[in-house]
């Protein structure tokens, strides 16, 4: 949570984009975190039950596939860089 101005902001800005394709996805994700932090980031994959399939260290910049091995159904990719993270949903068919 960020308070700004006396107000509570719940969606403050974050200072790293990512970006998530194919999605649906019958093999692989692609997956791009762009960031002006050097700092590396943390990318996991949890499944719809909560369980940890996948973690990984990421470089911003670099391009990414993942999920090659997953099985059909419904993931989170959790991106996390310093304190902001951001949760994208994907699906494997």
């Amino acid at each position: 949570m960020v308070v700004a101005d006396n107000k509570l902001n719940t969606h403050p800005t974050l200072d790293f984009t990512t970006s998530v394709y194919l999605n649906p996805s019958g093999n692989v994700f692609n997956v791009r975190l762009t960031s002006a932090s050097k700092a590396p980031a943390l990318l996991t994959i949890v499944n719809n039950a909560g369980n940890t399939v996948y973690s990984t260290r990421i470089n911003a910049g670099a391009f990414y596939q993942l999920g090659q091995h997953l099985k059909p159904g419904i993931y989170y990719i959790n991106i996390q860089q310093g304190t902001q993270s951001k949760t994208m949903k994907v699906v494997k068919q």
